[in-house]
């Protein structure tokens, strides 16, 4: 399964688990419940987990580290 993350105007579509193996926060951040009625956040483009302070290009960066070529 994915989810869509926003870093600045881009949209990335992301392996949920490997973000959950790599990282206690995404590991948080992904089992947090979604209040009935509202889409959950990162589940497709249009409603994207926004990332506010971060760059596209350190994201980038973050993404050649887990995902080697």
């Amino acid at each position: 399964m994915y989810r869509v993350l926003q870093v600045e105007n881009i949209l990335f579509r992301v392996f949920r688990s490997t973000f959950i193996r790599h990282s206690a926060v995404f590991c948080d951040l992904f089992s947090l419940p979604t209040p009935s009625g509202r889409p959950t956040e990162g589940a497709n483009d249009t409603t994207p987990l926004q990332l506010p302070d971060v760059t596209a290009r350190d994201f980038e960066r973050l993404l050649w580290v887990l995902y080697p070529s």
